[in-house]
């Protein structure tokens, strides 16, 4: 998943998620809208990731002992 921000064409911004499947999930008010990324254009809507975004995920650690203790911060993971 990508976060970043929803524009529409008059320039209201909200955040919101693209997921892996190509929907973006925004939030306006107390409506969540799920729309498709294909059909950004044609709703008059522009999305702009975050820059955190850019850089590469935490490698996975391999657990220690058993499959619920992880080497992360030396807390079991409950």
């Amino acid at each position: 998943m990508t976060t970043g921000r929803v524009i529409d064409e008059d320039g209201h911004e909200a955040e919101g998620v693209l997921r892996a499947n190509g929907i973006v999930s925004f939030t306006i008010g107390r409506l969540t809208r799920h729309v498709s990324i294909d059909d950004f254009a044609e709703l008059g809507f522009v999305w702009k990731a975050n820059r955190s975004d850019d850089e590469s995920p935490a490698t996975y650690r391999e657990p220690v002992d058993s499959p619920r203790v992880f080497r992360v911060t030396g807390e079991g993971v409950a």
